[in-house]
């Protein structure tokens, strides 16, 4: 039976089953803007491509983020203010490469980025650079680049006087042309602003046109007039950078993409030019790159952001390599007044100097991660691997089995270059399949053995495609070259160009099973950049994009293209059929397509046009191997474009569509839609992945790395149990696990919560409070669940939707001493539970549900179960002895009986008290406590003082009791 249920689009309550961030943080990932206070020295602003804004407060040892509760996290500029509260962020990042994600206006927040309030509200755009008086905080400048897909009205320099209430549009060119930088004098008012005509398009980039110039305003932005002649070169101008010596504002600099040079300067305030440099180092991309910054204290000093880092000393005459040992590609940099503190930002994260520019700083704590797509291995703990945007492919594990969480050092680098499709050997899960873009091949292929390092190039087509045009080339390749297992035979893997391969030997020789699949036009291959051609291969179209094998049927698979195309064969790859949606607008990217996991004739494919300007959301389905198409994308959240699909593998009506910002679920094939995103940050979900053995689901957030949603069940029931008052999940089998403890390490990832993770559903507050408890096999109650437990024990919400507690598989800890400190209170003592069936009860109003729950050993350790009963006994010997004088000791302060608890316990009150005072009863027993294993027998010592210490209890609490019924 169809499941039917009406589902509200705004507030679904989903927000009680986060996603987990696993990482990886050590990998680094693209920062684009960077700001730093005056006032504190160790107080920074930094804006990520797609990972949102950041602020640290100790100098980037840890950073806080400010953005993951707004409606975009794709961050252009940062800017802070009047004081270091006073915080601004332009949203769309303005370095308009391939993997760029849009805005949607310029924020100001006067608390330090706890609230925002959306002043400039701008529809898809990138800003280039945001300006605030240091005279005058409320007056700001903005420079709007606007849509690189599209024109748009919306391109131009802003500017508010009245700290963003109200705003005035002061230079305008024409709709292809936009804000990209500005620069201001220290003291009276004169500014620059550069203007940039820039297209991009699946197949091209083109920068550079009649309406590019360098402005200058002598009214901070009022009014403006071009600079034109005098030196300043003419003509098509492309992307312009300028930066005004602070110790000297008559000084200015400005690189231009133009062909007659590169870095101009005047001396004069920009009446007059001359060219100091053509030198490629300072600007080897223009359209990427082209930053100007001049030390404050040193009008000669000028760094320039591109590949490298690069300095000038001599007023940019010359330049070298400012920092060889950074992170290539460079896009932002602040300077403090004095020039000895700086933040700049690259590919690769951010870094500081506090002397200078003499030494650097390297800083891999921010987690904002940019992988392409993800691959998963098998288990309850499985294997992920990231390929990430320029920052190589990196693999890890889902959970590591250690407090607090995941570390750097848990995640393995094995690939270098710009990470595209990672897939973890079905016959060899140490070994994986890696493509990769920006190379010289186009998209290579790499097989690596993750123990041993080893790397072999496997890619099917090696031909350097350095600056050729595509159209001369045997195959095309995409920047994101795909790669894909057989469902039914694990020895063959699949990658595609324009055309279909597949190996059985582990990349020795491919076959090739299609043709050309893709529209290849000629026209769309050819070598673009505009002024400066940039031939790294991410323009280079008419190619494969995934590569989709059902798992149903052997011999279907359906493909999707960059230009618009889905493909299917049903007989491997001997013959093909084109089966795009008839009607469609063209174009675009078929970039994900999830075949069902029952019906080999149903399949999903998400469309996506943005990069031609078009941000409407396109989710098609088919029914009948793509003879008929349905849209499916009415009602979608509003979150941006599709990019990637999956259909449940377990429920075929559920669906979930990996948006541009965010992700949403369906539970109705598609009929209607509702958002996903709990806990994420509005981020672009570029890859999503069903892990098997664990029910979870794994998606690739370019922006903020890898998440993993734990157990899909609650979700899969949501149609069901939508209307009942209450309801309980059935939960997952648990595992004691020995778990490690790590100290001294960055922990970036988190692990899911130790022990058994209980998800239950309230359609509305309860009139009393939930409560909940494990039983054992007997009925007897090992642990209970309330709304205001004591310390260790989870608490039950009481809200609508749902809501997840754990149990960490112990027996109800140790009565507390409730008048020591909360380190000795003694409540931290607990049993750990014998493997076995258990139920969960939920009592919630007038209904109790409950579900059976098995509890296995650590698979890991070999031990016995009689070794096993043996410790779990006399564990809760120990913890009952403990429990009982906790009590003794409660009833004794209620009547002040100082001295008799001297006599059981020496009191202590600071941690470091147990190395001047005798270890009493309570002391030993604790003490007692701790040297218990689960898994491990107690020895004869072990066995021995447990003896004496539950007779000397025995003892003291007869004299206690004896005390307390004859008071003295």
């Amino acid at each position: 039976m169809l499941k039917l249920v009406l589902i509200l689009l705004t507030a679904l309550p989903f927000g009680g089953l986060p996603w987990r961030s696993v990482g990886p943080v050590v990998s680094g990932g693209r920062v684009v803007s960077v700001a730093g206070s005056e006032r504190d020295p160790a107080f920074y602003l930094v804006g990520s491509a797609d990972g949102g804004a950041w602020s640290t407060s100790n100098a980037g040892q840890s950073w806080r983020p400010l953005f993951d509760g707004e409606r975009v996290a794709a961050v252009g500029a940062v800017a802070i203010g009047g004081t270091d509260r006073d915080l601004w962020v332009g949203t769309g990042e303005s370095n308009p490469r391939n993997d760029i994600a849009l805005g949607d206006g310029v924020y100001h927040s006067l608390d330090g980025g706890a609230t925002w309030t959306r002043v400039l509200p701008l529809a898809s755009t990138t800003i280039g650079k945001i300006l605030v008086d240091p005279k005058n905080p409320k007056r700001v400048l903005v420079a709007v680049l606007g849509n690189p897909f599209g024109d748009s009205p919306e391109r131009g320099i802003y500017r508010t006087t009245d700290g963003g209430q109200t705003w005035s549009k002061t230079l305008y060119l024409a709709p292809d042309s936009g804000g990209i930088d500005l620069a201001a004098t220290p003291d009276d008012g004169t500014l620059f602003a550069a203007m940039w005509e820039f297209r991009r398009t699946p197949w091209s980039s083109n920068s550079g046109g009649p309406n590019d110039g360098l402005f200058v305003s002598h009214d901070f932005g009022a009014t403006w007039h071009d600079v034109r002649g005098n030196g300043f070169p003419e003509g098509t101008l492309g992307r312009i950078a300028v930066a005004i010596a602070p110790s000297q504002p008559k000084r200015v600099y400005a690189i231009v993409q133009n062909a007659h040079g590169l870095l101009y300067a005047s001396t004069d305030g920009g009446t007059s030019w001359h060219a100091e440099s053509s030198d490629p180092l300072i600007d080897e991309r223009p359209f990427y790159f082209s930053r100007l910054y001049v030390n404050p204290t040193n009008p000669l000093q000028i760094y320039s952001d591109s590949v490298h880092l690069t300095v000038s000393n001599d007023g940019g005459q010359t330049f070298s390599i400012a920092a060889p040992g950074l992170h290539g590609d460079h896009h932002a940099m602040w300077m403090s007044n004095d020039g000895r503190r700086i933040i700049e930002g690259n590919d690769g994260g951010v870094v500081f100097s506090v002397d200078g520019g003499a030494s650097w700083r390297r800083n891999l704590a921010l987690p904002i991660s940019q992988p392409y797509h993800v691959g998963i291995g098998t288990g309850r703990i499985f294997g992920i691997c990231a390929p990430l945007q320029d920052n190589g492919v990196w693999c890890g594990r889902s959970n590591t089995l250690a407090y607090p969480g995941i570390t750097a050092g848990d995640w393995h680098y094995i690939g270098s270059g710009d990470g595209a499709w990672a897939l973890i050997d079905p016959m060899n899960y140490g070994r994986v399949w890696a493509s990769s873009g920006g190379g010289n091949f186009g998209g290579e292929i790499d097989r690596v053995d993750v123990a041993t390092g080893v790397d072999a190039t496997v890619s099917p087509y090696l031909r350097d495609q350095n600056v050729v045009d595509p159209v001369r080339l045997k195959y095309r390749m995409n920047w994101e070259t795909p790669l894909a297992s057989d469902p039914f035979d694990a020895r063959a893997i699949y990658t595609a160009g324009n055309v279909v391969w597949v190996t059985r030997d582990e990349g020795m020789h491919w076959t090739q099973i299609s043709g050309d699949l893709t529209r290849n036009d000629p026209a769309h291959q050819h070598i673009s950049g505009g002024l400066t051609l940039d031939g790294t291969g991410a323009e280079t179209s008419d190619t494969i994009l995934d590569i989709a094998p059902s798992p149903v049927v052997r011999g279907i698979m359906w493909i999707g293209t960059d230009d618009g195309l889905v493909q299917i064969t049903r007989d491997s790859g001997k013959h093909w059929r084109n089966v795009t949606p008839a009607g469609i607008p063209s174009w675009g990217r078929f970039a994900s397509i999830s075949p069902d996991a029952y019906d080999a004739g149903t399949a999903y494919a998400a469309y996506d046009r943005h990069m031609l300007g078009d941000n409407t959301a396109y989710l098609f389905a088919t029914h009948d191997f793509g003879a008929t198409w349905k849209r499916i994308d009415a009602g979608l959240p509003a979150m941006g474009p599709v990019r990637s699909v999956l259909v449940d593998r377990r429920d075929a009506a559920i669906i979930y569509a990996g948006m541009e910002r965010g992700i949403a679920v369906s539970f109705d094939h598609g009929n209607t839609w509702a958002s996903l995103r709990n806990n994420l940050a509005a981020v672009s979900v570029r890859d999503i992945r069903y892990q098997p053995d664990a029910d979870a689901l794994v998606i690739a957030t370019h922006g903020r790395g890898i998440y993993v949603l734990d157990d899909l069940q609650p979700l899969r029931e949501y149609a069901e149990i939508v209307h009942d008052t209450a309801w309980l999940a059935p939960p997952q089998r648990a595992f004691t696990r020995s778990m490690r403890f790590r100290v001294g390490l960055r922990y970036n990832g988190a692990n899911p919560p130790y022990g058994a993770t209980f998800t239950y559903y309230l359609r509305a507050p309860l009139a009393t409070a939930p409560t909940a408890q494990i039983l054992d096999s007997q009925g007897r109650v090992v642990r209970a669940f309330t709304v205001a437990g004591p310390k260790h024990t989870p608490v039950l919400e009481n809200t609508v939707g749902y809501h997840t507690f754990t149990w960490d598989l112990n027996e109800t800890p140790a009565h507390a001493w409730k008048s020591a400190p909360g380190w000795n209170s003694g409540s931290d003592a607990a049993v750990q539970v014998l493997p076995g069936r258990y139920t969960i009860v939920l009592h919630a109003g007038s209904l109790t549900l409950h579900h059976a729950i098995e509890v296995g050993s650590d698979p890991r350790v070999r031990t016995t179960t009689t070794a096993l009963r043996a410790s779990y006994a006399m564990s809760r010997l120990l913890v009952g002895d403990l429990s009982a004088l906790d009590d003794a000791l409660n009833r004794l302060d209620a009547v002040h009986a100082t001295a008799m608890i001297a006599t059981v316990t020496s009191n202590p009150k600071n941690d470091q008290d147990n190395d001047f005072l005798e270890d009493l009863l309570r002391e030993r027993l604790q003490t007692q406590i701790q040297t218990m294993n689960p898994y491990v027998a107690p020895t004869a010592e072990q066995i021995r003082e447990t003896a004496r210490l539950h007779a000397l209890t025995r003892a003291a609490l007869a004299k206690i009791n004896a005390f307390l019924s004859h008071p003295q």
